[in-house]
């Protein structure tokens, strides 16, 4: 029997055993493929087709890639151009809000509001014009704007609010498979983060305050999920290392400061998923978390990412894409040391999500489990607050 004929047969809980005993080692990858591989339903269909002809195309194929608060869409047209069609549970401009659309909540903690996502296009528009960087291309709509809004009217669930849709040219180019990751590749991404930083520097932002910000606030701010429930699941002595680890986190990007030449617009999710390779160049996909921040965050994620998927020469790695980067970029001397404090900042966003799921009765599925809250804990005491800043 396939994967979706599984999912459309049985129930969540009996798939859960009969994934379980088939002996894959995710579960929930395999749950999210089967989800994928079903038919899409009539009305979303309905809705990616008109949004296409918004932006000009008609007839053409589309495959769902990712579902939720962003669906995005693989588009094939008949002259085989491919193209990204990303659909955001948004509400409509003031002026085209209809009764039902201004009921749409706001976007979850995470999300980007439409001021926000209209700023980050701004900015990945300006990075496609400005720069030989390979990056998703945005296609204005019909009236020439970077984004058109799509109301349900008409469709099978035209009770339910429209979405804010956004069509970018398909960037060339495939993942790296673990094993063929090297140097060589480090050194090749290392001078594309170096040219992404480049131009965030010279870059005029002309009103950064609607740009998500990748900050202390962020990652420790007063209202965190850290603060308001830890107590829940933590000692007081455990909660005292929190509280040390946010005093030296904001002491650190203090000294660092937030200048041209150490804070910008950033990607924020440059992991190797989001990394293609086409021949000698790589590109970059999904700036739905680009905003402001320090490019060392950047850094981290690129690096925790090779550390995961090549442990055997990640040290090589590291040293090549630093050798790289640092080619074509002022880095200023001794910053390598705060790297630390961006693992931390990660860390202790990565427990706020987990303590959110652990909290609520809809998305407590979605919980890792208590190892997250031990390891973060265990990491922060060990790691963070003993860090004799090497580099």
């Amino acid at each position: 029997m396939g994967f979706w004929q599984i999912r459309s047969v049985f129930t969540r809980s009996h798939r859960r055993r009969i994934l379980r005993g088939l002996g894959h080692p995710s579960e929930v990858l395999l749950e999210r493929w089967c989800y994928l591989r079903a038919p899409l339903p009539r009305a979303m269909t309905t809705l990616a087709q008109r949004a296409l002809e918004r932006f000009g195309l008609r007839g053409a194929r589309v495959h769902q890639l990712r579902q939720g608060f962003v669906r995005v869409f693989h588009v094939v047209c008949s002259n085989r151009e491919e193209f990204c069609l990303r659909m955001y549970e948004l509400p409509p401009d003031g002026e085209h809000a209809s009764r039902s659309d201004a009921e749409v909540p706001a976007p979850p903690p995470g999300r980007p509001s439409l001021e926000q996502l209209r700023a980050q296009l701004l900015w990945l528009s300006a990075l496609a014009r400005e720069t030989p960087l390979l990056v998703p291309e945005l296609v204005p709509a019909d009236d020439g704007s970077l984004m058109a809004y799509v109301p349900s009217e008409g469709t099978e669930e035209s009770d339910q609010a429209g979405r804010q849709c956004v069509l970018l040219r398909w960037v060339p180019g495939t993942h790296r498979r673990e094993e063929q990751l090297g140097p060589a590749d480090a050194s090749v991404v290392g001078s594309y983060v170096a040219g992404l930083h480049n131009h965030a520097q010279r870059h005029a932002l002309t009103d950064t305050s609607t740009l998500p910000r990748w900050d202390w606030n962020w990652a420790f701010g007063e209202s965190v999920t850290l603060w308001r429930v830890g107590e829940q699941f933590y000692s007081a002595g455990e909660m005292a290392i929190f509280e040390a680890a946010s005093r030296r986190v904001h002491e650190d990007l203090q000294e660092l400061g937030h200048g041209t030449d150490t804070f910008g617009p950033i990607h924020r999710d440059l992991h190797l998923g989001n990394i293609l390779f086409h021949g000698s160049r790589v590109g970059v996909i999904d700036f739905d978390l680009c905003g402001l921040g320090h490019y060392l965050l950047d850094l981290a994620v690129l690096l925790n990412a090779l550390r995961n998927q090549r442990p055997d020469c990640f040290w090589k790695m590291r040293e090549t894409l630093f050798e790289s980067y640092e080619r074509e970029i002022s880095f200023p001397e001794g910053h390598r040391k705060y790297l630390m404090t961006f693992h931390a900042m990660r860390h202790v966003a990565r427990l706020n999500r987990e303590l959110r799921a652990l909290t609520s009765e809809a998305n407590r599925h979605r919980a890792s489990g208590p190892h997250v809250l031990r390891n973060v804990v265990t990491w922060m005491q060990s790691s963070y607050l003993k860090d004799n800043r090497q580099g």
